[in-house]
């Protein structure tokens, strides 16, 4: 790594919460700076259409954007007068369209947003499920940007007459800072709109949708120069026209990017945050009849494809701590969570964390009483035991979409790198080494900002290879490392979660 007094952004938003990391480049060193960390609250409204109450999901776009400002306002409360470059990331779907004049048109839907629920079934009559996945490598999720749009054209088609662009999320900041419309090609990846091969959209989907082809923005690749800050912003905080790169739009990208693994064909990846996402990097994308049956997704990465499933993740404890809250009039902490899923009985029952009950409930808690009684299972009655089943649950499904992985693949893994906000989860990770038999290495857990910031570091020629910045992550951040235990145990668990779940490999 070159010694360049560098300072690099980057503006990592994620589902419940935004942060403004800087990248200080010193003297050969590589430190991190937190600046600013805001809330990213959904706003709910009920809407009447048809004769009926609707209830809506919405991202405060405009309120996002200002908090993106003040973050860069804030950087002279840390004597930092100017920025070398800004990346920004953001999850892999939501966007909006634009007019020729630049006027956003209506609100930025939550990819919880109801009006998805059962919009693949209508898609499906048109392009059947696998028919979409053989021309993307990408499996159907109700959330997926294809469906979105599909939404637009058949329900809002006067809304999609007045669009002259699209914008994902992670670009509608980018042009608001500098004006440039572009699509970057981790976050179009995602969209069940793009040649896997070929990187560019599919005509024939765009086609079959009714959506025109015209209003997407081109493609980038990740670490693409777009510009700079206008200079009317730039006047306004007070900063130079600071370049922008549009990193790895897709924040899983960045994450993966910042996994500190020795060898890509053995190394296990779980980006373990709200979703978890599971799996290796490989040299191109993998098509085939156990790939869609498994539900693995083919998503573009650093020169190579990110290979995964997504799981369920802190999500289902999140919304249980929601519920409890509400209930209890105070809220519990996350240690609370721990000491109380340790007192919890020991595999008493299991649930699917991808089991369609779990995608958003009115009360998780309820949920999973559910799912137990379902599938025939013992009813959890306290708090503790609950807890247990889902991080037990959680660890098992990681196993099992493991298994699935090497079994696809061909390749056995050695190691685990758990990477995010869950490297903090000491016992879902050291649940995750019993499970799998393998060792586990979390860490780093800003991984996501810091991806963003090394693939800007590589533009700007501070550093010379992804392999580099994998050394100089080891040598900058801590690594907690977890050895597996009662292997055993959690093999006999594993055949009980199979059964109960009523899991197969369709």
């Amino acid at each position: 790594m070159k010694a360049k007094n560098k300072v690099i952004g980057a503006f990592d938003l994620g589902a419940s919460g935004g942060k403004f990391i800087v990248g200080i480049f010193d003297k050969g060193k590589f430190s991190t700076r937190e600046i600013y960390r805001f809330i990213n609250k959904p706003v709910n409204l009920y809407l009447g259409e048809k004769g009926k109450t609707v209830h809506k999901i919405y991202w405060n776009i405009l309120s996002l954007y200002d908090e993106l400002i003040v973050g860069l306002k804030k950087l002279k409360d840390f004597g930092i007068e100017r920025l070398d470059s800004l990346g920004i990331d953001t999850w892999g779907t939501d966007g909006e369209c634009f007019t020729k004049e630049g006027e956003i048109i209506g609100r930025v839907h939550n990819y919880r947003d109801h009006r998805l629920d059962r919009i693949r079934d209508k898609l499906f009559k048109i392009i059947p499920e696998r028919e979409l996945f053989e021309l993307t490598g990408v499996p159907s999720y109700p959330f997926n940007e294809v469906n979105q749009l599909f939404w637009l054209a058949k329900k809002r088609p006067s809304l999609l007459k007045l669009a002259d662009f699209f914008l994902p999320i992670t670009s509608i900041f980018y042009y608001y800072l500098g004006g440039a419309r572009i699509c970057e090609y981790t976050w179009a990846s995602t969209t069940q709109l793009l040649d896997p091969f070929k990187k560019n959209w599919r005509k024939k989907i765009f086609e079959k949708i009714k959506a025109p082809l015209s209003i997407m923005p081109r493609i980038v690749m990740p670490g693409t120069k777009i510009g700079s800050l206008h200079r009317e912003i730039a006047r306004e905080i007070g900063i130079n026209q600071f370049q922008l790169i549009a990193t790895a739009a897709h924040d899983t990208a960045c994450a993966y990017a910042a996994a500190p693994i020795e060898k890509e064909e053995n190394s296990l990846i779980i980006s373990s945050g709200t979703w978890s996402l599971v799996g290796k990097l490989i040299p191109s994308p993998l098509i085939n009849e156990d790939v869609y049956r498994g539900h693995f997704t083919n998503e573009g990465g650093l020169g190579n494809i990110r290979f995964l499933k997504n799981v369920m993740g802190t999500w289902i404890l999140q919304e249980l701590r929601r519920v409890w809250k509400e209930k209890d009039k105070k809220e519990l902490s996350w240690d609370q969570i721990v000491k109380m899923a340790k007192k919890g009985e020991k595999f008493f029952a299991f649930i699917d964390p991808d089991n369609g009950l779990f995608y958003n409930p009115g009360n998780m808690e309820n949920a999973i009483k559910e799912f137990c009684k379902k599938t025939g299972q013992k009813i959890p009655r306290s708090r503790e035991t609950i807890l247990r089943i889902v991080y037990e649950s959680l660890a098992l499904k990681y196993q099992l979409t493991n298994a699935m992985i090497e079994e696809i693949t061909g390749k056995k893994n050695k190691t685990v790198h758990v990477i995010g906000g869950g490297a903090n989860s000491v016992l879902l990770n050291q649940f995750t080494a019993g499970a799998t038999g393998l060792p586990v290495i979390a860490g780093p857990i800003e991984a996501t900002a810091i991806g963003n910031i090394l693939i800007q570091a590589k533009t700007l020629g501070i550093i010379k290879s992804m392999k580099e910045t994998r050394r100089l992550i080891k040598d900058s951040f801590p690594l907690k490392a977890y050895k597996p235990e009662e292997i055993f145990v959690w093999r006999k668990a594993m055949e009980s979660f199979k059964k109960e779940v009523k899991w197969k490999r369709e």
